[in-house]
């Protein structure tokens, strides 16, 4: 989904999976297109089929609550409380069992980086009450002037933002730069962010075709020294398995 659209794409891929019969409605001759046609979303939900079409088509992105209120209603959305943020939320119905396994107790183990633009942090407003994190984007701020770089990523650790990050591809040297780390104040350097952040960016380097990675400077210090470690084991362990696969190719022609 874009940023841009998440609602409307989401009241379109929904609407197109639920049959009419489990929201009550009589279907009659053959139906051309899957799931409830828009103007039945729109009956559900107590609105104008016009005014749905926009929604669905982003040309309205910032429907009243009233009317987030009719689509939870019709079943499109699931209303919700979430702790930190003053305003009702709204669930998508297929990331029901998500909400459930997270009431269970389950631990976020995962780590990764998110842009300035992913459509978790994207609302300033929202990313600073849900992990009191300021985004930032300084790609249009002089380079003497920023404070993060160009373009830094966020660093999502076990369910919170704990820093950001700045990276940079080496095309010519295929080296993935990591100009700078920076952490929040209140965040330690333990295993677990040393290991799950140098697996992702490990991820980073294969996707963006880089051989190796390297941190230049962080704050905290202690965290670019413990990393290098990390990362460079993992370059030497790769190196080797790319000679053993050239070996073998070698030898097979």
């Amino acid at each position: 989904m874009t940023a841009a659209n998440t609602l409307g794409e989401y009241l379109r891929a929904r609407r197109e999976l639920v049959d009419p019969k489990e929201v009550g409605l009589r279907v009659a001759g053959v139906r051309r297109t899957p799931g409830l046609r828009r103007e039945e979303v729109a009956t559900l939900a107590g609105i104008s089929a016009d005014y749905y079409l926009r929604l669905e088509q982003g040309r309205d992105r910032h429907p009243s609550g009233q009317v987030l209120e009719a689509l939870a209603h019709a079943g499109a959305i699931i209303p919700v409380t979430v702790d930190g943020l003053p305003e009702r939320a709204y669930l998508g119905v297929e990331r029901l069992d998500d909400l459930e396994h997270i009431r269970s107790g389950a631990a976020h183990e995962r780590t990764t980086l998110l842009s300035p633009f992913d459509s978790l942090i994207w609302d300033r407003l929202r990313a600073r009450q849900l992990f009191g994190h300021e985004v930032v984007f300084e790609a249009y701020v002089v380079p003497e002037k920023r404070r993060y770089g160009y373009y830094s990523l966020a660093i999502l650790h076990r369910g919170q933002i704990v820093g950001r990050l700045d990276p940079k591809m080496d095309r010519a040297t295929q080296q993935l730069l990591i100009r700078g780390v920076y952490l929040e104040p209140d965040v330690a350097v333990e295993t677990a962010l040393l290991d799950g952040l140098s697996e992702t960016l490990r991820d980073l380097a294969r996707f963006l075709g880089a051989t190796s990675v390297t941190v230049e400077r962080s704050e905290p210090a202690p965290l670019a020294t413990k990393i290098r470690p990390l990362l460079k084991a993992s370059s030497a362990k790769s190196s080797r398995k790319r000679a053993r696969v050239s070996a073998t190719m070698t030898s097979g022609a």
